[in-house]
């Protein structure tokens, strides 16, 4: 039997090199995961070091992971691709370099294009290419001089890694987000607030907001106060949230306080029987003002109702092909007015309550016939239900046309001991009485709607004269001296939702009672919500969807408080009270016309919702 020839040696580099890399693609993942929570605590505002130090390895090992999992793949299937390919021949020399620089290339090229879709050009994506181009010279010189399967495997896979380690870092830098989250506790019962750091040993690790109680309106927006771990065992019940910014300009604290104000309803619901305790008052519409946060991004600032009639022009809208009507000038639009809004004088605001304005509907042929229109009746164009009956055309009608460029008057705000208060504006009452007491309606006006988003959908919501309101329902005792609240209506577009007095937020008065509540506005749109949040508004028609609008409020210390119960105004008592024409031109570049304002066509729901008026305009 013959003997075996020698036996070659075992090539101990190849284990020693999977060790050496395993190790190091460790320790990278360990970086990564270090750096982006040291960025998060960073603009948290917490200590960084120390935050990073004190966390178990696991934690960090994981966060690291998540980060470059994809990075992973990708360098995986990149050694695997030039492995299939085998450029090289048995000297280690390569037989085509270009075998090895076009198919990596391409990968780095592609994977990386795709995830700087959603960084800035400049700084973010200009550092990820330049060090983009570092990797792919990395790789061509090694393929060049080093040659061999191995040492280009080995490069290419640590380039790509080095790569997606670069664009999570840079994408953290320069937008850092976590997940608002909260959590009710247990043995002994309690509730965190906060953003989700992760899970180890069995441990949740959460960054949390001191002193968040439910009811509370803006402590979600204070600073961080440290990182704190608890046993998962504790945890009753947990919220999470999608990732948000970390300033206080994002909406991220809101959410986490919104999440547990959530829990707390679903695992502990108020009482249906719960009662409220009378509120002695001899001013009941001072004591139930409302406060109304603004975003701290909103650039249409409320004003007065002067304001909007020092800077716009009464016009008897005409329907479609016939000129339109200035009262004041008594004479039609020409063609120089028709290219931009002109204040011919100021509007005479006792005719405009009083039915002091009339004209005539358009016949065939631009004919006004017919009997005059006051400026008191309902002709608000595209009015719908409820218009004076000899209108014809939808269009035509009384209308209020702002001056373009008084459109976005910017908040005048005072900041006092870190808080943000808006300037005293004009807030215009309405009290009517109800089948359960008396309703105090809270008018707040502004001269334009303008939800945020993309133009295509949001230009059918803008509009010029954006009334919007809050009304509380008050039930008064036998001596009209004390009041019971029982419900605050918030408005919402085409929709109202009524929240029982013992859910609504509220702030207290002058004596420490807490008598006020608390609204939060939207930002561009400025419907007034019951809590701070992110929240979806679907319109549909005939059972087709039609458009979605993201509506965000706010409440944080850049976000102006508006104190109501100090410019309360008799919206009845006033002389422009009753208008039954449009607050804004009409259905200006595909948008909706101005509302119907304070007066008994608005207070007997003769408005319309937004949708149908869409549809109307857009035939």
């Amino acid at each position: 039997m013959a003997e075996d020839g020698p036996q070659k040696p075992l090539d101990w580099k190849v284990p020693l090199q999977l060790l050496g890399a395993t190790a190091g693609l460790t320790a990278f993942i360990a970086f990564v995961g270090a750096s982006l929570l040291w960025v998060r605590f960073h603009d948290l505002g917490l200590p960084a070091d120390r935050a990073v130090a004190l966390l178990p390895r696991e934690l960090v090992l994981v966060i690291g992971a998540q980060a470059l999992a994809v990075p992973v793949l990708v360098a995986l299937g990149a050694v695997i691709l030039i492995y299939t390919v085998d450029p090289f021949d048995d000297e280690g020399k390569p037989e085509n370099r270009l075998w090895v620089a076009l198919p990596v290339g391409a990968i780095l090229l592609a994977v990386v294009g795709w995830l700087v879709l959603d960084v800035d050009v400049w700084p973010e994506g200009a550092i990820v290419v330049g060090v983009l181009l570092v990797a792919l010279a990395a790789i061509v010189g090694t393929a060049r001089r080093g040659g061999g399967f191995r040492p280009v495997g080995w490069i290419v896979f640590a380039a790509i890694v080095f790569v997606g380690g670069t664009l999570a870092f840079v994408r953290t830098s320069f937008e850092p987000k976590m997940e608002p989250v909260a959590a009710l506790l247990d043995d002994p019962p309690g509730s965190i607030v906060g953003f989700y750091v992760g899970e180890a040993n069995d441990r949740l690790y959460i960054a949390r907001l001191p002193g968040v109680l439910p009811g509370s309106a803006r402590v979600s927006a204070e600073p961080i106060e440290t990182v704190v771990a608890i046993p998962r065992d504790r945890v009753v019940r947990m919220a999470l949230r999608g990732p948000a910014g970390l300033s206080d300009a994002d909406a991220g604290r809101e959410r986490a306080q919104s999440a547990l104000e959530e829990l707390i309803a679903q695992e502990r619901p108020p009482p249906t029987d719960a009662r409220v305790a009378p509120v002695a008052t001899e001013d009941p519409v001072k004591t139930f003002a409302p406060l109304v946060h603004l975003h701290s991004r909103e650039r249409i600032a409320p004003t007065s109702v002067d304001y909007f009639l020092a800077n716009s022009r009464l016009v008897w809208v005409h329907r479609g092909g016939c000129r339109d009507y200035l009262p004041d000038l008594d004479r039609h639009l020409d063609d120089d007015d028709a290219r931009r809004v002109r204040i011919p004088r100021p509007v005479d605001v006792e005719r405009l309550g009083n039915g002091g304005y009339t004209h005539r509907a358009n016949a065939k042929g631009c004919r006004e016939r017919g009997r005059p229109f006051k400026s008191t009746e309902f002709t608000r164009p595209h009015g719908g239900e409820g218009r004076a009956q000899e209108l014809r055309s939808a269009r035509e009608g009384f209308a209020l046309d702002l001056e373009n460029a008084r459109r976005r008057p910017r908040p005048s705000v005072t900041r006092s001991s870190g808080e943000a208060l808006l300037n005293p504006v004009p807030v215009y009452y309405e009290r009517h009485p109800a089948a359960d007491g008396e309703r105090i309606t809270y008018w707040f006006f502004y001269p334009l709607s303008q939800p945020p988003g993309s133009p295509r959908v949001t230009r059918f919501f803008v509009h010029e004269g954006d009334w919007e309101r809050m009304s509380v329902l008050v039930r008064p005792e036998a001596d009209k001296r004390r009041w019971t609240p029982v419900s605050v209506r918030y408005h919402l577009h085409d929709e109202h939702r009524d929240v029982a007095w013992t859910d609504v937020r509220k702030a207290p008065d002058e004596d420490g009672r807490q008598t006020h509540p608390v609204g939060f506005v939207a930002s561009g749109s400025h419907a007034t919500y019951h809590r701070p949040g992110r929240f979806e508004n679907v319109f549909d028609a005939g059972g087709r969807r039609l458009f979605k609008v993201f509506d965000d409020a706010r409440a944080c210390p850049a976000c102006p408080r508006w104190l109501t119960w100090q410019s309360l105004v008799h919206a009845q008592g006033q002389p422009w009270y009753g208008f039954g024409g449009a607050w804004g031109q009409v259905g200006a570049d595909g948008g909706l016309s101005g509302p119907l304002g304070p007066s008994p066509h608005k207070t007997v729901g003769r408005s319309p919702s937004p949708e149908d008026v869409v549809q109307q305009e857009r035939r």
